[in-house]
């Protein structure tokens, strides 16, 4: 606040202006540039676009997507449910209910060479397509994870 405010609303600009919080009649003129993000709790209807770096050290690396394990049992071949009932113990249900089949809780090294095999025509053919999609890196700790240098695959 002003030492003495004035008495009467003027054209010019104050020497020492008033800061207040409190909302006024009249809007003020257009937005401004900031060299500093805003920060909004409201959600947006648009993508927000920032020419800010993020945070993360390294990009994000997406291994390819098997969306055959989001096509349900009765749509897959008799050929692909074999590959995946006999070695991988897969049923209708376990299969329809993601999470549901214990074999999705090993890793691929976990895995023996009979699963990997039916894996691979499930299109699960190595460690990160399975630990990923399958897995979904649950049998990891972080640690593991840095370690193995998986960090970017999350």
């Amino acid at each position: 606040p002003t030492i003495a405010p004035s008495v009467r609303p003027t054209d010019s600009p104050s020497v020492s202006p008033t800061l207040s919080i409190a909302p006024t009649d009249v809007p003020s003129t257009g937005p401004t540039e900031t060299s500093s993000p805003s920060i909004s709790i409201s959600p947006t209807h648009s993508p927000t676009v920032s020419h800010y770096p993020t945070k993360a050290g390294y990009s994000y690396v997406r291994p390819k997507r098997n969306d055959l394990r989001f096509v349900p049992w009765n749509k897959l071949g008799r050929s692909l449910q074999l590959a995946a009932s006999d070695q991988l113990r897969y049923t209708k249900e376990t299969w329809d209910v993601m999470g549901s089949n214990p074999i999705e809780h090993l890793r691929w090294s976990d895995l023996s060479d009979e699963q990997k095999d039916a894996a691979s025509i499930l299109g699960y053919d190595d460690e990160v397509s399975w630990n990923c999609w399958m897995n979904h890196w649950e049998s990891f700790s972080w640690k593991q994870l840095y370690t193995l240098e998986l960090t970017p695959y999350l």
